[in-house]
C-alpha cells in the first residue's frame, strides 16, 4: 500500500501542466524607410534569459520586452530600430526538468536626418 501511495504521490507530481509562450514582435514601426533620408549606424544586440525547474520560475517581463530594451539603451536623438530578428533557444537539462530559454533579438539602427531650414 505504501508503494502505491509513493507511486501515485510521484505520478500526480509529475503529471502538472505548463505552457511556454514564444511571444511575437511586429515591425508596427511608422517610419518609412523608402525615401532618402537616413542612414545606417550599426547593428546591436540584445538578450534575455530565464531558467524554469518543473516549470515553475521564468518569471520577468517577458523575454522579447527585455532584450529589446537592451536595444533601445543605444539609440541617441533621431535614430530608431529596424529590421528586428529574434532568435529562440531552448535548453534542457535532467530530462526536461531544467529548462534554460534565452532569445536574442538583433536589428539595425538607423538615423534619420535633420531638416535644414
Amino acid at each position: 500500500m505504501k508503494n502505491i501511495f509513493s507511486i501515485l504521490t510521484i505520478a500526480l507530481f509529475f503529471s502538472s501542466c505548463f505552457t511556454i509562450s514564444d511571444g511575437n514582435i511586429s515591425n508596427s514601426s511608422s517610419a518609412a524607410l523608402s525615401t532618402n533620408n537616413f542612414e545606417y549606424v550599426k547593428t546591436v544586440e540584445g538578450q534575455s534569459s530565464s531558467v524554469m525547474f518543473l516549470g515553475l520560475g521564468g518569471l520577468n517581463d517577458g523575454l522579447v520586452k527585455n532584450a529589446v530594451n537592451d536595444l533601445r539603451t543605444e539609440l541617441n536623438s533621431n535614430q530608431v530600430l529596424t529590421n528586428i530578428t529574434i532568435d529562440k533557444n531552448s535548453t534542457f537539462w535532467l530530462g526536461g526538468f531544467i529548462i534554460r530559454k534565452t532569445i536574442h533579438v538583433s536589428a539595425d539602427i538607423v538615423e534619420f536626418n535633420k531638416k535644414k531650414k
